[in-house]
């Protein structure tokens, strides 16, 4: 992971989508 807001504003991105259905951060 190398995303600038990776605290708690996460932006759903075509990779970040499947980490969303594994995990999601809300």
């Amino acid at each position: 992971k190398g995303h600038m807001l990776e605290s708690n504003e996460h932006i759903p991105t075509a990779l970040d989508t499947n980490a969303q259905v594994i995990l999601p951060e809300g």
